[in-house]
């Protein structure tokens, strides 16, 4: 899997409040539950198979300061994604970035 199909969803703890009985991808719910009553502060909770896949170490891009990534940095983890998974997320609480922090669309 390339970096630039990688997306993050990035949720704070109340946002988590909102997922339970949500139908999710089961490698988004694994680090859903993972996440789940741990701060974020912009730690990234990355599935083993995408890990394993990636040819780095995966990190999100925090060198450039913006009112999106300080929240994110104070309030948020992000799980890493396929963006092929993309519409699952659609409704649900939360921000989705690529690597970079750019905002993706749906």
């Amino acid at each position: 899997m390339q970096p630039e199909r990688l997306l993050v969803w990035w949720t704070s703890q109340q946002d988590l409040a909102f997922l339970e009985g949500v139908d999710l991808p089961p490698y988004i719910q694994k680090e859903v539950t993972s996440r789940s009553g741990r701060q974020g502060r912009g730690r990234l909770w990355v599935p083993q198979d995408i890990q394993q896949i990636a040819e780095k170490e995966i990190e999100a891009d925090f060198t450039v300061t913006t009112p999106l990534t300080s929240h994110i940095a104070a309030f948020c983890g992000g799980i890493v994604f396929s963006s092929k998974d993309l519409g699952h997320l659609a409704q649900l609480p939360g921000i989705v970035t690529d690597l970079h922090l750019q905002k993706v669309g749906w």
